[in-house]
């Protein structure tokens, strides 16, 4: 009825608690940057005050003060609404770069301009908002000073229950990007009615804006793209330390950057951890990231930061010099481990080149180190003909991946697999080079090698077919075509296709494509 479940295991704890505030009173720190976005979109005042005021305002409301992560962007208190603003302001200074709606006369756009605008201003402002659903727990305290339960932001902000203030609890072990999936469930709580009236008599614009909203823009992902690319830069900013500091306060260094960025990819899933094929390995006392997809990983999520090294014996050096990398007995920064998960027929053992951080460098409390599977490692001798000072899992990061490979096809399958796990590349849309089909997996040929290493991708590409992962025509080709059924007709895409791929690959993937069809070997 009020909005609160049961009541917490602990009573309210006087430190650490937030007054429950008014949205006006939140925005007053954010004046500056309100004026910029209200400058940017144009609007009539009447229209800034019931579309846009509004909406700022009752979202400020909801997510009080409120960080965006507990260790990594945006990790103060008040981070998820500086996050939020400081992403809708560059949504729309990149907005200015696109013409909306895509494809259309002149006089289409000038009508409805101003809706898309809208659309991406609050596909902006919702991006992270179901992260106070998913990844924070909230203890209510009331006047008496007693505690009242846990705050259920289902049912409306804060300020609708009879709290005075709250606590934080992180919770651990969520489903990776949950968050997304959840955020359209606090649409009505903070788009204004007329807003989303708006956005419904333009239904182009509405279908990019749900499916922005919701992390599933497939058919017109032209918001979420552009929300994506605000996002990784106010990310990228706030990451590098360039954020209301003192004048006499420095930057955060390269390294802790490093471990907060790994530790965010390890609590959100985005990096598996203790599975066949994972790009980092728990024990007892460390962490064992996997050197190459492990540290391509941690530049990928401090892109746009000027300072990140392009090359990966750059990074481990940065962590060995800051002791957080723990050496070998010859004082080497990378281990040489047999790693095996499992046990009996269904165990996993490969020898992997590794880097190992303590645990208490990435979780001072170990309460917060994430659950996961018995993993079992040992050092191993390795016999190599290259120099010990030339370690190919640390060699440099800006000559392309396939040239650097150990093995056919490497490192263009585990790339595919993170990139499909983590949503990096996206499935079964319209400019997709991955679709799902009653056949399989396909893999749209050549694009998805030139995504993955474009100068090299016909190497890329012939040492995947090396794996024999790809099925062959009937007449033992390797390239399957498929037609597309679209507006505008019919057109093929032809590529590799991976037969039972939950099997090969360890995926759970969404249901085929029904836009494709295969075409007979006559056609």
């Amino acid at each position: 009825m009020l909005g609160l479940a049961k009541k917490p295991r602990r009573s309210a704890d006087e430190s650490g608690e937030q007054p429950i505030l008014t949205g006006k009173t939140l925005l007053v720190e954010h004046r500056a940057r309100l004026r910029s976005i209200r400058a940017i979109v144009g609007v009539p005042d009447a229209h800034w005050r019931w579309l846009y005021q509004t909406a700022f305002t009752k979202f400020a409301e909801m997510v009080q003060r409120l960080p965006a992560s507990e260790a990594h962007h945006h990790c103060e208190m008040g981070g998820l609404l500086r996050h939020a603003l400081e992403v809708v302001e560059l949504a729309l200074k990149i907005r200015r770069g696109y013409v909306l709606p895509p494809d259309k006369e002149p006089e289409i756009v000038i009508a409805e301009q101003d809706a898309w605008t809208y659309a991406i201003a609050t596909a902006s402002l919702l991006h992270d908002v179901g992260k106070a659903m998913v990844d924070q727990r909230i203890v209510l305290r009331g006047r008496d000073g007693l505690p009242i339960g846990l705050w259920s932001p289902w049912v409306g902000p804060m300020t609708k229950v009879p709290g005075t203030h709250y606590r934080i609890e992180f919770r651990r072990g969520q489903a990776h990007r949950l968050h997304e999936a959840v955020s359209p469930l606090l649409v009505t709580h903070i788009v204004p009615a007329d807003g989303l009236r708006w956005l419904g008599d333009h239904h182009d614009a509405l279908a990019a804006w749900l499916g922005a909203i919701g992390g599933h823009a497939l058919d017109c992902p032209v918001i979420a793209d552009i929300v994506k690319e605000a996002h990784q830069g106010s990310v990228a900013q706030d990451l590098s330390g360039e954020r209301r500091q003192l004048q006499s306060a420095s930057a955060k260094p390269l390294a802790e950057r490093l471990l907060a960025a790994l530790r965010q990819l390890i609590d959100s899933g985005a990096l598996p951890v203790n599975r066949r094929g994972a790009g980092a390995f728990l024990d007892d006392t460390s962490l064992w990231l996997v050197c190459e997809r492990g540290l391509d990983a941690i530049r990928d999520a401090l892109q746009g930061q000027a300072d990140v090294p392009a090359r990966n014996d750059r990074l481990v050096d940065e962590l060995q010099q800051r002791g957080f990398a723990t050496p070998t007995t010859e004082q080497r920064a990378v281990w040489h481990c047999e790693v095996r998960v499992g046990e009996g027929v269904d165990s996993w053992c490969q020898t992997l080149s590794l880097l190992r951080i303590p645990l208490d460098r990435l979780w001072p409390d170990p309460a917060a180190k994430p659950p996961c599977a018995a993993v079992w490692i040992r050092e191993v001798e390795v016999v190599s003909e290259r120099s010990a000072d030339a370690d190919p899992a640390v060699a440099d990061a800006s000559e392309p991946a396939s040239a650097k490979a150990t093995g056919p096809g490497e490192p263009f399958l585990p790339w595919l697999i993170d990139g499909l796990e983590n949503g990096a590349l996206v499935i079964n849309s319209a400019k997709a080079q991955v679709h799902v089909v009653d056949e399989g997996l396909l893999l749209v040929s050549p694009a998805i090698f030139r995504v993955f290493a474009d100068e090299e991708w016909r190497e890329a590409q012939k040492r995947f077919l090396k794996r024999k992962l790809s099925a062959k025509t009937a007449r033992g080709e390797n390239i399957f075509h498929y037609a597309v059924d679209g507006d505008a007709g019919t057109k093929t895409i032809k590529g590799l296709l991976i037969r039972n791929p939950e099997a090969k690959l360890g995926l759970d993937l969404p249901s085929a494509n029904g836009l494709l069809s295969p075409k007979s070997e006559a056609e």
